[in-house]
């Protein structure tokens, strides 16, 4: 009976901090300053500020999803603490109320997990629809797209509320002077001037009146872009999905968690699909030792993908291009000819490559433009959307 009251406990409070999340993951808003004025900007300009909702809008679904993960991981184990509670006749009737009360808590929380993450979902749908259109159009789907990012913010980042000044509150009170109690005292010992008595007088004494200062209107700061989240975001936490040692040769190794490096559908293809994104290309890095490697794993929305692509060969390149210019050559260490989903037909291609000492250093300090992909039937060029991605993951290595 104890391990299971103590089992809840511990997984009520776990329940409890991931509904707390939404006030304490941090301060993710954007100030109305920074607004920007869609016809004022350059079409590059456009791009980069739609390429930064668009990363945004991935970090905030990224976010909803662990969330709903973990919520729906504490209501199954809430439902299974309820059912043996139930068939445990030594257990008190307040212990089953207890752990019954907990499920409900944790199926409001999976409620406001899903939630959120539909509305990150749509955020997310809206800014990859902003980045395929022409100038003219994101110019006015702009602010569109930046209201949804800021109202999916605050739906998962709910801002702090603001605490009325007491003096508000309580509104204006006359404050006494201290030992007097507002009544009337009468004084019966005041005399002439010549020594005789006079007739009673009534002294009325009363409290000096302090008037309330009137409360003081919000305070602004003014707007510095350098504390704009929008244009410089903060760090994401290292999220390291593997961790393990060779009892024999003692190296360790170390897997980031795989996250979208880039997405991309050919115009042509765009009527055909319908909505869908025809290359998908998720990346993940690994420590062995002293080796480092570069995971790419490529989704192709077409069930002729093995034949049109032809899969990754040993040895096939990959040209990695920086913002500065520069470019980079890896090599692919294990071929794949690629599978098949029967559900969606979506082809599965994955690639490693070998990462030296000088590469490591560079993706560690330089934003990644685009990549040259070469396949078994040619090379395609991709646009990165996350240009600070392999920087951030070379650093947790």
């Amino acid at each position: 009976m104890f391990n299971i009251l103590r089992i809840s406990l511990i997984s009520f409070l776990m329940l409890c901090g991931l509904c707390a999340t939404a006030q304490s993951d941090g301060n993710f808003t954007v100030s109305p300053d920074s607004i920007p004025v869609p016809d004022s900007l350059t079409e590059s300009q456009l791009t980069d500020y739609g390429t930064m909702l668009q990363s945004k809008a991935k970090t905030l679904l990224d976010t909803c999803l662990l969330r709903s993960a973990n919520a729906a991981v504490f209501k199954t184990n809430a439902g299974v603490e309820l059912s043996n509670a139930r068939l445990d006749s030594t257990l008190k009737q307040t212990t089953i109320d207890s752990l019954a009360k907990q499920l409900r808590a944790a199926e409001k929380a999976v409620s406001l997990a899903q939630k959120q993450q539909k509305q990150a979902e749509k955020s997310l749908a809206l800014a990859d629809n902003l980045l395929a259109l022409s100038p003219e159009k994101q110019r006015k789907s702009l602010l569109k797209c930046r209201q949804s990012v800021l109202k999916t913010t605050d739906l998962i980042y709910p801002p702090k509320k603001v605490e009325k000044p007491i003096a508000v509150i309580i509104g204006s009170e006359t404050v006494g002077a201290p030992g007097q109690d507002g009544n009337a005292k009468q004084d019966s010992s005041a005399m002439s001037n010549q020594g005789k008595p006079t007739t009673d007088s009534v002294l009325v004494k009363t409290a000096p009146v302090k008037k309330a200062k009137a409360p003081e209107g919000p305070r602004y700061k003014a707007y510095n872009p350098e504390e704009d989240v929008m244009l410089h975001p903060p760090q994401p936490p290292c999220n390291i999905a593997a961790q393990s040692k060779d009892e024999f040769s003692g190296e360790v190794r170390k897997e980031t968690a795989r996250a979208e490096l880039l997405r991309y559908t050919n115009p042509v293809l765009r009527s055909y699909l319908k909505g869908k994104t025809h290359i998908l290309c998720d990346v993940s890095m690994t420590s062995i030792g002293q080796n480092q490697f570069l995971n790419l794993t490529y989704t192709i929305n077409d069930p002729g993908a093995r034949k049109s692509f032809g899969g990754i060969g040993t040895n096939n390149l990959l040209i990695l291009k920086f913002v500065d210019g520069s470019t980079l050559t890896v090599f692919n260490q294990r071929a794949d000819e690629g599978s098949v989903n029967a559900e969606t037909q979506a082809a599965t291609f994955k690639g490693q490559y070998l990462i030296d000492r000088p590469t490591l250093k560079k993706l560690r300090n330089t934003e990644l433009d685009k990549i040259r992909m070469a396949w078994n039937t040619g090379y395609e060029d991709y646009e990165v959307q996350q240009i600070d991605l392999l920087m951030r993951l070379a650093k947790c290595l």
